[in-house]
């Protein structure tokens, strides 16, 4: 192991004592063993991308559509009525349901033991929440509607250091 590799493993060793990094990176060394689901996880999310454009063409048109997936019960973060009416809000919403979809198949492929599973889908969960589009300023029509509410205002505030 060279110094770098060596420098960056005790760096993120160190930022992650519960070594959630490692579960992932062990769901990652049993995927590589496992390239037939990850292909079929991968044709479902081709098939999922190609329904919810269909449905945004749809949805274009002004004619009433069925979403391909929907936010688990209780989420909130896609209530808006712009996810939809509006056809642009509306395929994000489901780029990023099914990119959550296909994470949560790949950790299934995985099979990992259930103490690693459980922390590879608790980082993955974390990672996947972070990036969710309602985090961003354009990807939340609450925001761009009312630029002086909290979620505006917590989309645009610059990090404290």
């Amino acid at each position: 192991m060279s110094s770098q590799q060596r420098f960056i493993q005790d760096a993120v060793s160190g930022a992650d004592p519960v070594s959630f990094l490692g579960s992932l990176k062990a769901a990652q060394s049993q995927l590589l063993e496992r390239p037939t689901e990850v292909a079929a996880a991968n044709v479902r999310l081709a098939i999922g991308l190609d329904a919810a454009v269909r449905a945004t063409v749809q949805c274009a048109t002004g004619a009433a559509v069925s979403a391909p997936l929907s936010p688990a019960t209780g989420d909130k973060r896609f209530s808006d009525p712009a996810y939809r009416q509006n056809p642009l809000f509306f395929l994000l919403e489901q780029q990023y349901l099914l990119g959550c979809q296909f994470v949560t198949e790949l950790l299934d492929a995985a099979e990992l033991d259930e103490t690693e599973d459980a922390k590879a889908r608790f980082a993955a969960t974390f990672i996947l929440d972070a990036l969710a589009p309602t985090n961003t300023l354009l990807g939340n029509p609450a925001a761009l509607r009312e630029p002086s509410t909290p979620a505006a205002r917590a989309c645009c505030a610059a990090p404290r250091t």
